[in-house]
């Protein structure tokens, strides 16, 4: 009986672990977008997503300002931060 071995990649591993730290970056930017799009419309209440003092938070970020942090790691999952 003959076992079919697997042939290795012929691709070198420099460039495989560039693509893996690429999908890990747009995984991880992607979350944090998303995070952003929640945040942005009050979402998760129990959570602070700022940090807190007795007084209370010690900033209040704007609807608009969260979503434009969204946008933003949105364009860096498109490349536009490595330009």
């Amino acid at each position: 009986m003959v076992v079919e071995t697997s042939r290795r990649s012929a691709v070198p591993v420099g460039v495989r672990l560039k693509v893996f730290i690429g999908i890990l970056l747009a995984v991880v930017f992607s979350i944090l977008g998303t995070l952003h799009v929640i945040w942005a419309f009050r979402g998760l209440p129990a959570v602070p997503v700022v940090p807190v003092i007795p007084d209370g938070p010690i900033l209040r970020p704007s609807r608009l300002a969260t979503l434009a942090v969204a946008a933003a790691r949105r364009r860096c999952l498109h490349g536009a931060c490595s330009r």
